[in-house]
């Protein structure tokens, strides 16, 4: 007899990853949304252009927070791993992102980088696991 799509239990790590898909994704959304408003506000604003990497560096924490708490807040469990796999696998999308421009010097921000996206992870996606759904 088979069984149907919904009623099949998802193997641990499959619902992991699926997880982590979904918190990155919503890291990214939420980190593209920012840097266009980060994009506006320079562009009307006086801000001058040193302003920029500081506002990159913290739309990345912000988005990695925000994503991984979705992703704690739909999973229930597991924060600390939950978190530490968003962080890493954003690191990477923004790592081989960030290869694809030419003549950027990566060398100085790759562990900054590295460290906003996944401590701000971790603390969202434990953040997310501990709180309670509204009733």
């Amino acid at each position: 007899m088979r069984r149907s799509s919904k009623s099949a239990v998802q193997s641990p790590v499959l619902e992991l990853v699926k997880h982590t898909a979904i918190g990155v994704a919503a890291g990214l959304i939420c980190s593209i949304v920012l840097s266009l408003l980060a994009a506006l506000v320079l562009t009307l604003g006086s801000l001058p252009h040193r302003s920029i990497a500081p506002i990159s560096m913290a739309i990345i924490a912000v988005s990695m927070l925000i994503g991984s708490f979705i992703a704690g807040k739909m999973l229930h469990r597991k924060g600390l791993l939950l978190g530490a796999l968003v962080g890493v696998a954003a690191f990477a999308v923004v790592f081989l992102c960030g290869m694809l421009i030419p003549d950027e010097n990566i060398g100085v921000t790759v562990p900054i980088k590295a460290l906003l996206c996944v401590i701000p992870s971790i603390v969202g996606a434990v953040m997310g696991v501990n709180t309670r759904a509204r009733r």
